[in-house]
């Protein structure tokens, strides 16, 4: 039953309420995360091998091939089972007395056997060559397998980090309210009672988590005559380096501010404090990307943070 409902999710025929609360139960549940990775593969060879209904198989080509690695996904499977059909195939149509694997192995013995100078030393250079083939496909295949580990690694201390910010936004009554500049939570400015107008805060405070799936843009409130946004965003421990650049995107992907940011750490909350001019930013949406010095001195994205800007 419980498959039923996850094939829904995928093709997106889910009511939105119930798209939501499995998405809140799959951030969380990681028998459930695994199971939906499992129904996914289960649905692609489902589709490859035209057992979808026709319903389904239109749900699928409209809803969930609307990625490149989805569409990559099912091109594999596609190539995985015609190679299997055509291995399945190949004794049938090969010559029962010999197979193409004896033939190999009979010309390889044949050729031991000759006592050459010439064949002895291009056998040697062929093996010396296939070796250093070898250890180059195993050099390869090592980078590859330390890079997805790097990679798992570093989306587990992400997920970590934001457990920890969840919680302590939890513990603190949300996020996106007004802050006062020693960190003190204060009320909105508005107008006094019997009185003239309080003036706008030099400077509105957010703290912000990671951009996850599902999860909308943190909204904030910014008054016409604000001068900063500072935005509050927890970085990794572990991550050596104390200097950032910090980027403002548009969903579009267009830069509207970028600056190198240094770390306030303290053992327990390591936190980026930036300080965004607001006359850089109207009202919209807006991605704030962390980036962190890789190797070769470039940078290197690490984190994105979604919020959204409501001026007055």
């Amino acid at each position: 039953m419980e498959d039923e409902l996850i094939v829904d999710y995928l093709l997106r025929s889910l009511p939105a309420d119930e798209e939501i609360e499995l998405e809140k139960r799959y951030m969380t549940d990681d028998a459930l995360f695994e199971r939906i990775s499992v129904v996914e593969d289960e649905l692609i060879d489902q589709y490859v091998k035209d057992e979808l209904t026709a319903d389904k198989k239109v749900l699928f080509e409209k809803n969930f091939l609307t990625t490149p690695a989805r569409m990559e996904r099912v091109r594999f499977a596609r190539s995985l089972i015609d190679w299997a059909a055509a291995q399945a195939e190949r004794p049938a149509r090969e010559p029962a007395s010999e197979s193409r694997l004896s033939s190999i192995l009979r010309a390889f013995v044949a050729l031991l056997r000759l006592q050459t100078p010439v064949v002895q030393l291009s056998f040697a250079t062929g093996m010396v060559l296939l070796c250093v083939w070898l250890a180059f496909e195993y050099h390869r295949a090592e980078v590859r397998y330390q890079s997805m580990v790097a990679e798992k690694e570093r989306a587990e201390q992400n997920e970590r980090m934001l457990e920890r910010r969840i919680a302590g936004l939890l513990r603190g009554g949300g996020s996106g309210e007004v802050r006062s500049p020693s960190g003190e939570n204060a009320p909105a400015p508005g107008p006094v009672a019997g009185g003239p107008a309080a003036a706008p805060p030099q400077f509105v405070s957010v703290d912000l988590v990671p951009l996850v799936r599902g999860a909308g843009a943190q909204k904030l409130v910014v008054h016409r005559e604000t001068q900063f946004v500072q935005a509050r965003v927890e970085v990794e421990p572990a991550l050596e380096t104390s200097s950032y650049r910090t980027t403002v995107s548009t969903p579009e992907g267009t830069s509207v501010w970028s600056q190198e940011v240094r770390l306030a750490a303290t053992p327990a909350e390591p936190v980026l404090s930036v300080m965004i001019p607001a006359a850089a930013l109207k009202t919209g949406d807006y991605i704030l990307t962390v980036s962190a010095p890789a190797a070769d001195g470039t940078f290197e994205g690490i984190a994105d943070y979604s919020f959204s800007i409501q001026l007055q």
